[in-house]
């Protein structure tokens, strides 16, 4: 099993994503017409029973889109070339769709609360994207070569209870600086080689089933580890 290195507990970090409330819309549909292709800003933080957001082909401006306690089922941003924020809380999210090429400036993506099982097929076009959330999704697995988002810096997967598998090529994320698997219950151990990532500040396991950790974590300077000591 190897030698056994202490991990911080943190018992005051237990993350809650209690189900919002919210007025429901007389509208369950949401249609974005020609008249707001300059549109730069879409919250929609108030729709319960919103059921389908109907995108222009073209939305050349918008910034960020946020879509919160929504009951859409399938997504299609078009061609949005200048979006950097997606947020997603849509309990019912089976399918998200994104032209080729059409979200190059995307930084950020938060999806949570979802029953989407596989990320969009084209996730390595996001050339950009810094910050990847996914809590309490329907995926059964990340992409093998995730490594390929080479500005990646902060990773959160947490409460996806059918993911199994951590790839093995996060290890070669060179700007990796957050990486936070809280309650990926399937996890049972972190890759070979997870010394590698230089820019590592935050690991933090808490809640998965690991129960040591590798000895190549010794070559990382300065680097925070979260999990409970009960499972060492």
């Amino acid at each position: 099993m190897g030698r056994v290195y202490p991990i911080i507990t943190r018992p005051d970090l237990k993350p809650e994503y209690p189900k919002p409330e919210y007025p429901k819309p007389e509208n369950p549909n949401y249609n974005i017409g020609r008249s707001a292709l300059n549109l730069e800003v879409l919250d929609l933080d108030i729709c319960e029973d919103l059921v389908e957001v109907h995108m222009p082909d073209r939305c050349v401006n918008l910034r960020s889109l946020q879509l919160i306690n929504s009951k859409l089922r399938t997504l299609d941003l078009g061609l949005t070339p200048n979006l950097e924020d997606l947020c997603l809380t849509c309990y019912d999210l089976e399918q998200l769709h994104m032209a080729d090429d059409g979200c190059q400036k995307l930084s950020s993506l938060n999806i949570s609360h979802s029953k989407l099982r596989s990320l969009y097929h084209g996730i390595y076009t996001l050339k950009h994207l810094k910050i990847l959330q996914l809590i309490s999704c329907g995926l059964k697995r990340l992409p093998e070569d995730i490594d390929r988002l080479e500005c990646l810096h902060d990773l959160l997967v947490t409460k996806c209870k059918h993911l199994r598998n951590l790839p093995n090529k996060i290890c070669k994320m060179k700007l990796l600086k957050y990486l936070n698997l809280r309650y990926f219950i399937r996890v049972a151990r972190l890759p070979d080689e997870i010394g590698l990532l230089e820019c590592l500040k935050e690991l933090d396991i808490e809640g998965t089933c690991i129960s040591y950790l590798r000895r190549s974590i010794l070559w990382l300077k300065g680097v925070r580890i979260y999990g409970s000591r009960e499972l060492l």
